[in-house]
């Protein structure tokens, strides 16, 4: 038996569980890290990004990354940044990316930092497990679970 998300299940019902979840690493420097497809008119990247529970946004590249898939500009927005600062007339560009074995798709913001940010509205409805002890990320649908201790 194993003990996952609040309850115990067979070993069958986690390979199953773990299967369908959405993986990633604690990094050395200890941030979650998260490998995705993202999709542009010109090229898609899979790409390390790091889940940052402080960015409300979906996704957030480095102006380089973002030139080279082709996003396309779909508006201006003001953003607060983490010290305070608002940005005024943001651009906003619309992406896709692979999440949760789908093809989403996602507004994104641009960053002058080298780092791929994944934010908490790619969170919505899921839970996620961070584990420091073994550096494991894991982030799954909490409606899996019932609906196969519901079957079984």
């Amino acid at each position: 038996m194993y003990f996952i998300w609040g309850g115990l299940v067979t070993e069958r019902q986690f390979r199953s569980e773990v299967d369908e979840m959405i993986k990633g690493e604690i990094c050395s420097a200890g941030s979650p890290i998260i490998q995705t497809k993202i999709i542009g008119s010109r090229a898609e990247i899979v790409t390390d990004g790091i889940l940052d529970t402080g960015f409300t946004g979906y996704l957030c590249l480095p102006i380089t990354t973002a030139v080279s898939l082709g996003l396309e500009l779909t508006g201006l927005e003001s953003v607060e940044l983490a010290d305070g600062t608002i940005l005024e007339d943001d651009p906003v560009f619309s992406g896709r990316m692979e999440w949760s074995r789908e093809i989403i798709d996602v507004d994104v913001v641009l960053t002058k930092s080298a780092d791929a940010l994944l934010g908490t509205a790619l969170l919505r409805g899921m839970e996620v497990g961070l584990n420091y002890y073994t550096g494991e990320v894991v982030i799954g649908d909490p409606m899996i679970q019932g609906i196969k201790d519901a079957e079984s």
